[in-house]
């Protein structure tokens, strides 16, 4: 029997993509990464072996037209644009803080901004960012999160990072926060049709999402209270 065509989760990032990312994003590429997608997807094929993951990364617009004319049945996005028929839910707040691989600093000393690797998350974190270092220049840019954290765990640097991508990095004395720097949010949406194909399939997808965010808050609350 040929499976059932799934859904593609979104997650941007995280997947950290500019505004969306879809089950297993960029920045959330693996379960140990905290990433929604992976753990949503692990909930789909134990509880709904027939149907086939579609596992992809992509900017906002392709999957909003996905949702829209049902060839997809949930996407999480940044800052999704409203588009008739489709139903929009906040789900997790992504912290992005500055971190370093050198050694504790703060925002007024020079050597975190030696190596500091720009991630491009789109028009709006770009205009945040410009207003909060606006003489800041980038030695490399790239266009995910995960990107970054791999080129400065190798060559050291800076970068913005997911709290929920970078603290297993942080527990194990490899990454530090630079101290006085400015915070970014960004909320992650929840995205689907408000008349799916598959009720069931799209409630199994939220179950595994939501049970995946909860995971992440308890995982990463020390770290989030250190921060404030």
């Amino acid at each position: 029997m040929r499976p059932r065509q799934l859904s593609s989760l979104p997650w941007g990032g995280g997947p950290e993509i500019g505004d969306a990312a879809r089950l297993c994003g960029p920045d959330l590429p693996r379960v140990r990464r905290q990433s929604l997608g992976p753990a949503g997807a692990g909930i789909g094929r134990r509880e709904a072996p027939d149907v086939a993951l579609h596992v992809v990364a992509d900017y906002s617009p392709s999957p909003m037209r996905q949702l829209a004319d049902g060839a997809m049945v949930i996407g999480i996005m940044y800052e999704p644009r409203q588009m008739a028929g489709l139903v929009i839910e906040d789900l997790l707040v992504d912290d992005l803080f500055l971190f370093t691989t050198g050694k504790a600093c703060t925002i007024n000393d020079e050597t975190w901004g030696s190596g500091y690797t720009y991630v491009d998350r789109r028009d709006a974190f770009k205009q945040r960012h410009e207003d909060a270092f606006p003489d800041l220049a980038a030695d490399i840019t790239a266009g995910l999160g995960s990107i970054a954290l791999g080129y400065i765990m190798k060559f050291g640097g800076s970068a913005f990072l997911p709290l929920r991508l970078a603290y297993p990095l942080i527990r194990g004395g490899h990454l530090t926060r630079v101290r006085g720097a400015s915070a970014f949010h960004r909320m992650g949406s929840v995205t689907y049709s408000s008349s799916p194909t598959d009720p069931d399939l799209l409630q199994l997808d939220l179950r595994g999402l939501r049970e995946a965010k909860a995971q992440i808050e308890n995982q990463t609350r020390d770290l989030t209270g250190f921060f404030d």
